[in-house]
């Protein structure tokens, strides 16, 4: 018996330690070729400056993110919260306004509308502002009824309470979008 209370505490002792301490996490690097390594444990992210290209490929996901419209709810939701994992309260309100005009939720039930970024760029040295060019191919019934072009003109900063733990699938370079306007570019085609 007093073994059976000793394995018990023990173990509940054990236990109490485990639950306190946390997983490590690890990062997964993409080197210049695009091959996946394992780069080791997340490192301080409040020092951690994501380059060009980084952040070119940040745009460009979010936009897909955004921009989209797959018939399947489930998977626009999950694409929308991760758009607004990047979104600064001016960009959010943008956004915000947009949806409450343009329902992605409504629209889906009669269309979707797939995208295809094209440009990326920037000219700033400090690579702040960007702008962003998409083709949007809007499809009823697996035909493409209309083809359009975007742009959006993007402001971004770098947010370090982004950069935590929690954050780091949605938004790995605590980057954030502070100023997003986007419209369509009068050149559709058919």
């Amino acid at each position: 018996m007093v073994l059976m209370i000793v394995l018990v505490v023990g173990f509940m002792a054990h236990l109490a330690v485990d639950l306190g301490r946390e997983v490590p996490v690890h990062v997964l690097q993409v080197d210049r070729f695009g091959r996946a390594l394992l780069h080791g444990p997340l490192p301080d992210l409040s020092e951690v400056v994501p380059s060009r290209f980084e952040i070119q490929y940040a745009l460009g996901e979010f936009i897909e993110r955004a921009r989209g419209v797959p018939t399947d709810r489930v998977a626009m939701e999950r694409e929308l919260t991760k758009a607004y994992a990047w979104l600064g309260p001016r960009a959010r309100a943008f956004a915000d306004d947009w949806y409450q005009h343009n329902n992605p939720y409504e629209r889906s039930d009669s269309e979707s509308v797939t995208v295809e970024v094209t440009t990326i760029l920037s000219e700033d040295p400090q690579l702040e502002r960007w702008t962003v060019e998409w083709e949007e191919a809007v499809r009823r019934g697996g035909t493409t009824v209309r083809t359009e072009q975007w742009r959006a003109l993007i402001t971004i900063g770098f947010d370090p309470d982004v950069r935590d733990r929690a954050q780091l699938f949605n938004n790995p370079w605590g980057i954030q979008i502070v100023h997003l306007d986007w419209s369509r570019k009068f050149t559709e085609t058919k």
